[in-house]
């Protein structure tokens, strides 16, 4: 979409690709390689880092972004935007469909900054997008990373209180349904 909105090229990288997800329109627009983003493809220098629905399954999202910033050392201009799921919005609201074992993090909108931050990248742009379910950043390389903690503290601590409230509704929920279910006769005790 990006490329055909900008009537531009792209380059994606993604190991699981599959050549037929794409027509032959879009064929001419973007060039996939099946592997995965990183030193030895710096030669490929863009406009924008686009990565959606990524980050919350990467184990070492530090590693990951250390990674990129050291790929774009020398093109400090480069947009990068990523997309996440909120975990505010899932853990304020007992979400728990959303909790699924193929993500390592979730973040809310201060970690997923810090994180950025910490990183070495100068954050513009923090939103909440699709009535608050995903998180987007926009961020440019720095050269010089700055430990900014600003209220840190004080979000972390309303996280950890959204998380305990989570668990505790959580909890209970099961028990009401395991409860439900044994009256109902369909669920043995013990």
């Amino acid at each position: 979409m990006l490329c055909k909105l900008g009537k531009n090229r792209g380059i994606g990288f993604d190991p699981a690709y599959k050549d037929e997800r794409l027509d032959s329109t879009e064929k001419r627009q973007l060039t996939f390689i099946k592997d995965y983003y990183s030193e030895s493809y710096s030669s490929y220098k863009g406009d924008i880092i686009c990565c959606r629905q990524v980050l919350e399954h990467i184990k070492f999202p530090r590693d990951f972004l250390a990674n990129i910033l050291d790929i774009l050392a020398d093109s400090l201009r480069t947009i990068v935007f990523f997309e996440v799921p909120n975990g505010k919005f899932i853990f304020e609201d007992l979400k728990i469909w959303d909790l699924i074992y193929e993500h390592c993090s979730y973040f809310c909108a201060t970690s997923l900054k810090h994180l950025f931050t910490f990183c070495g990248f100068d954050v513009f742009r923090c939103t909440e997008t699709f009535e608050g379910q995903f998180l987007t950043i926009e961020a440019f390389p720095k050269r010089v990373s700055t430990n900014s903690h600003g209220k840190l503290e004080e979000n972390i601590k309303q996280m950890d209180n959204y998380v305990a409230a989570f668990r505790k509704r959580y909890d209970n929920t099961v028990m009401r349904w395991q409860h439900k279910l044994e009256k109902s006769g369909r669920l043995e005790k013990g």
